[in-house]
């Protein structure tokens, strides 16, 4: 009698030592289970690395997999006696189960990551572009107001030289004037009509010049007019691309 007692002692001994041994090792795949799941969530919190963060994602997985495991087979012989550690393989299982779904899931975030990253590439070499087109137009405009400047420069040019050209013929006139009064009627009339051909081809000048500065004017106008329009709409696609990206950095912090 008293031996069967203390064979029953040495069984309950045993068998708390057993369930002590059961919850250390549960409490223990719980803390690996939480410490590796806290990892992962701050890989998906981050988002950024592509290739990289699903790579460390991947080890992390494996590195659970197998400390998993590795619990699993050291609790494989206390199962046997007892039926506590099916509580153990339960929940092992559940951990297990945790760890697929939330390999499933980094594994969707990444992809989307890549196709966000794709996205953003297209976007950046889109800008890029219009930057180009930009300073492109911008170089235009430039040499546009040059040549401006040189049409207002040879404007004024040609204005100095009619004016002197005026006042030559004016001198001209006065001094053929004084001739025509010493020589008489007939050369008074030989002389007028020469200076009245002289200002006709100096107002055919004139006119020409000025007809050309008027047509370089308008034509510089018509290219502003175009390089206002361009940038207009070049700020307009900013703009809608700007709304455009807004909800999908929504979409992307609402899916973390």
């Amino acid at each position: 009698m008293a031996q069967d007692e203390a064979s029953l002692q040495r069984w309950l001994a045993q068998e708390e030592g057993d369930r002590d041994a059961a919850k250390f090792a549960l409490h223990r795949l719980q803390s690996t289970a939480e410490f590796y799941r806290q990892r992962l969530l701050g890989l998906l919190v981050r988002g950024k690395g592509g290739e990289g963060a699903v790579s460390r994602a991947r080890e992390l997985l494996r590195d659970l997999e197998a400390e998993v495991t590795a619990s699993d087979s050291n609790s494989g012989g206390m199962q046997s006696r007892t039926s506590n550690y099916e509580v153990l393989s339960s929940s092992l299982k559940e951990t297990q189960r945790s760890c697929d779904s939330l390999n499933r899931e980094m594994v969707q975030q990444a992809s989307s990551n890549e196709k966000l990253v794709e996205s953003m590439g297209t976007v950046k070499a889109a800008n890029k572009r219009l930057l180009e087109q930009i300073r492109t137009q911008q170089a235009e405009i430039g040499q546009l107001t040059q040549q401006c400047v040189n049409t207002e420069e040879r404007t004024e040019q040609l204005r100095r030289r009619q004016e002197l050209d005026r006042e030559a013929a004016r001198q001209e006139a006065l001094h053929q004037a004084a001739i025509l009064r010493e020589n008489g009627a007939e050369r008074r009339s030989e002389v007028q009509q020469q200076l009245t051909g002289q200002l006709r081809k100096l107002q055919l000048g004139a006119v020409g010049a000025l007809t050309g500065a008027q047509q370089l004017s308008q034509e510089l106008q018509v290219r502003r007019q175009e390089s206002v329009a361009f940038l207009e709409e070049v700020f307009s696609w900013l703009h809608i691309w700007k709304q455009a990206q807004w909800p999908g950095r929504c979409l992307f912090s609402a899916s973390l």
